[in-house]
């Protein structure tokens, strides 16, 4: 026994004091005391925890003395801290039978003959749970009109010591299909697999066939296979798109939900909605490249305006510049014009302006030689007249320097 499971032990049962273990082993064995936390599960309850965890069937075996036994130990060690469900399903649920020799119990599964109050407090114990915390007998019945005694000898013997009893019908599981796996996981069956939801009536993750059957779900017969992966590629590529819970598989070995027509109208109905989602896949995929046809042919017509407005803006800008060029090219040969004038005209001004002042200066010159010649005509005549010899010889001089003066002008003046 663990601490947990002393902790529990003492719990349950209140005339326990002391060392748990110890009185576990003085007292609470050869009463049929539960020394763990987790109950014992029966047969019934050990299969239908294997027919749920499709871990347990891959580990252990779906059926037999060893997968039974190995699955009680697991769900000691393990499932019970983990909340795993092994309560039977609602149409399977343990009935209580009777309390005397008077009652029949037509049990189809195991039926339970047990104290009638609990040895501790008194009180009458009054669920199956409970009854099975202490010292009980069973057996395995097949009921169908059988009716069983509930007495000692139907027990092969009283082993609760002549106290008041009474009885139990733990009913043998109906044949309904049992999960294997969730989606992705192998799945051993050698049978009937359906593929579906794997949550319960309240959308919350259950393993229940029923609730499974009642969404929508893919089939396929797994007979001699041993073992498969649950996907949608094992059930000719179904997808179950419509199913936005968590999926699973469950197994039918012996075809009691699904027979054989049953699974061939499924197979033929998921065949007609795949034939029609590819036909419209198809048609979209068609419409889709049409559409990309459409498309493409629009951005190659856009690509081709676009090239051709480029060209006439390349054509216009080149038109343009050219037009430009040559304006500017006539703008300069004008202006080039216009100062070949302006320097032609100032030139000619310039030229003028020399004829006009050499003119002058030719005038002026003209016009000292003429002075000069009369000066020297002037001296020559006043030479003349002086009677002085002396003074006339001076003046002779003077006019001749004269002269050779307005002859030097004259000469100046022709030569300008």
């Amino acid at each position: 026994m663990s601490d947990k499971d002393v902790s529990c032990y003492s719990s349950r049962y209140n005339d326990v004091s002391g060392d748990a273990r110890q009185h576990f082993l003085n007292t609470g064995e050869a009463e049929g005391r539960l020394p763990t936390c987790a109950r014992n599960l029966s047969r019934i309850e050990a299969q239908k925890y294997i027919d749920r965890n499709g871990d347990l069937q891959k580990d252990f075996g779906r059926t037999g003395k060893y997968a039974l036994s190995m699955a009680r130990e697991e769900f000691t060690d393990y499932g019970f801290n983990k909340g795993k469900n092994v309560d039977p399903d609602p149409w399977d649920y343990v009935w209580y039978c009777g309390d005397s020799e008077a009652y029949e119990c037509d049990c189809y599964g195991t039926l339970y003959r047990t104290l009638l109050n609990d040895p501790i407090t008194g009180s009458r114990m009054e669920s199956f749970t409970q009854i099975r915390e202490h010292v009980h007998q069973t057996k395995t019945t097949r009921g169908n009109g059988e009716f069983e005694f509930c007495d000692a000898q139907t027990f092969g013997g009283d082993k609760l010591d002549g106290n008041r009893w009474q009885c139990w019908c733990e009913p043998e599981p109906a044949p309904v299909p049992t999960y294997c796996g969730d989606e992705g996981d192998d799945c051993l069956c050698n049978g009937v697999v359906t593929f579906g939801t794997a949550v319960n009536a309240n959308g919350k993750p259950g393993h229940y066939w029923d609730t499974a059957l009642t969404s929508y779900y893919a089939v396929n017969d797994w007979n001699n296979t041993k073992s498969q992966t649950c996907t949608s590629n094992n059930f000719e590529g179904v997808e179950l798109e419509m199913v936005d819970t968590d999926k699973g598989c469950f197994c039918d070995e012996n075809k009691g939900v699904l027979n054989d027509d049953n699974v061939q109208f499924i197979k033929e109905y998921w065949r007609g909605i795949m034939a029609e989602k590819a036909a419209r896949e198809e048609k979209a995929r068609r419409e889709a490249e049409e559409a990309a046809a459409i498309k493409r042919a629009a951005e190659e017509e856009a690509k081709r305006k676009a090239e051709e407005e480029r060209k006439r803006k390349e054509e216009e800008a080149a038109r343009k510049r050219k037009e430009e060029a040559a304006a500017a090219e006539r703008a300069r040969m004008a202006d080039a014009e216009k100062k070949r004038r302006e320097c032609e005209d100032n030139r000619k001004k310039e030229e003028d302006a020399r004829i006009k002042a050499d003119e002058e200066a030719h005038k002026k010159d003209q016009a000292e030689a003429e002075k000069k010649a009369k000066e020297a005509e002037d001296a020559k005549h006043a030479a003349s007249e002086e009677k002085d010899a002396k003074k006339r010889k001076a003046l002779l001089e003077k006019a001749e320097k004269k002269k050779n003066e307005a002859l030097a002008a004259k000469t100046k003046a022709a030569l300008d």
